[in-house]
């Protein structure tokens, strides 16, 4: 359980410190997280107890709901009433858009089987939360794009392209893993999900 605790502050201090770093030379913070995280993955994995990996998918989804909390709080009522259906727009028709493309291409170009390919491109077509965020924050900090409400449209349309895109990787990670068959496919009830995935995340 120490190994654990002393795991748990190096990646949350390094992650901070990394961040810094980089900010402090004009660049992105995330990229300065991302680069401690490839420097520490390798000796991490090999020194962490079993319990680390158990509790592994549960503080990646912590950090998801973090910073989609964080992009919540960024948004104000008023504006997102002028920008609803902007955002609602920027959440549905890229990532439909790419998610197909990436599918077509995955499939005739790769030979990947269909659903393998509708599972990739969906998981490739989702916009990254940790980027956007904190961006589009930043700006709205600064004031920028407030006349237009550019901040607030972006970040309402990445949670809901977010949304939208895992609700389409599962449905075809289902497919291809043999979970659910194409005769118990309900296409009603997927048509319906995805709006109302959409309007849940708003």
């Amino acid at each position: 359980m120490q190994n654990m605790n002393i795991i748990l502050v190096v990646i949350l201090l390094g992650g901070w410190l990394g961040g810094k770093i980089t900010q402090r030379i004009g660049l992105p913070a995330i990229l300065g997280m991302l680069l401690f995280g490839i420097a520490v993955g390798a000796p991490i994995r090999s020194g962490a107890p079993g319990i680390f990996w158990e509790l592994d998918p549960m503080i990646r989804s912590a950090a998801l709901v973090i910073i989609l909390l964080r992009s919540g709080l960024g948004i104000r009522k008023a504006a997102l009433a002028r920008s609803g259906k902007s955002a609602l727009l920027l959440a549905v028709i890229p990532c439909l858009a790419e998610g197909s493309a990436l599918t077509l291409l995955f499939y005739y170009v790769w030979g990947f089987e269909l659903f393998s390919a509708g599972t990739a491109g969906f998981l490739l077509s989702a916009v990254s939360p940790a980027v956007v965020v904190p961006s589009m924050l930043n700006l709205m900090e600064h004031g920028y794009g407030r006349a237009n409400e550019v901040p607030t449209t972006v970040l309402t349309g990445a949670s809901g392209d977010d949304v939208l895109a895992i609700t389409l990787c599962t449905l075809f990670m289902q497919l291809a893993s043999g979970a659910v068959s194409t005769e118990e496919i309900n296409i009603t009830a997927i048509l319906l999900r995805i709006p109302a995935s959409i309007i849940g995340a708003v």
